[in-house]
């Protein structure tokens, strides 16, 4: 998958320098744009991905090659997966420095940078995933120059929900929302089951405006057919 989405990304850098080859009649900053776009849309149609999907892997790839050069090598020899690409760039994202930040907050920024690369690329062969992407949590943490308050700040300004459908007239409903800061909580953790009641549910009493069956009394139901 790491060559794959490397040799995406050698024909998006290819159309990006020569945009001539890609369209005709636009110049400057719009035909690079437009070339970008082209080579995309030729990939996806010659390899059955989605754009957006041939886009993420370029990213990956693009961010990994710059910022992290040993879990690329990595993954590219086949001993790291592009999973643990993907989290290594996202926790890169954590770390930036701000747009207007000062020459000790790059510096900063590149030592944080350094120190991911560093250490991912030693994890990625001797950690599961899930180890994984605990030490890079606590790595980032340590890492991070936004305060924790200002994290959940940000955060909070993302919050979101989503409806997937499932077919069948079935939906997963997706929510991003703050974490409880009361009562009991599993941590991530699963709960014996000898731990949890049961709660028994009760059907809503019957309104005058729904139909009710007379052979089961129950509301919104139609009378059974003999």
């Amino acid at each position: 998958m790491a060559l794959q989405a490397g040799r995406m990304l050698r024909v998006v850098r290819y159309a990006r320098r020569h945009p001539e080859l890609f369209v005709d009649g636009i110049e400057d900053a719009e035909a690079i744009d437009h070339a970008e776009r082209a080579a995309v849309l030729d990939l996806a149609l010659r390899m059955n991905m989605s754009e957006e999907h041939v886009r993420g892997q370029v990213f990956l790839a693009e961010r990994a090659l710059v910022h992290l050069p040993g879990l690329w090598e990595r993954a590219v020899t086949g001993f790291a997966s592009l999973y643990l690409v993907g989290r290594a760039v996202h926790a890169l994202g954590l770390v930036a420095a701000p747009a207007d930040a000062t020459a000790e907050e790059r510096a900063a920024e590149r030592a944080a940078f350094a120190a991911i690369d560093a250490a991912t690329a030693e994890w990625a062969g001797s950690c599961s995933p899930a180890s994984f992407n605990r030490r890079l949590k606590r790595l980032t943490d340590r890492l991070c120059p936004v305060p924790a308050e200002a994290q959940h700040a940000r955060a909070m300004r993302d919050r979101r929900v989503y409806v997937e459908d499932t077919g069948g007239g079935m939906a997963w409903f997706h929510a991003l929302i703050p974490t409880l800061t009361r009562g009991p909580r599993s941590g991530g953790r699963r709960v014996p089951r000898s731990t949890c009641r049961r709660t028994p549910v009760r059907a809503a009493p019957a309104t005058s405006s729904a139909p009710t069956c007379p052979a089961r009394g129950c509301a919104g139901s139609a009378p059974t057919p003999r």
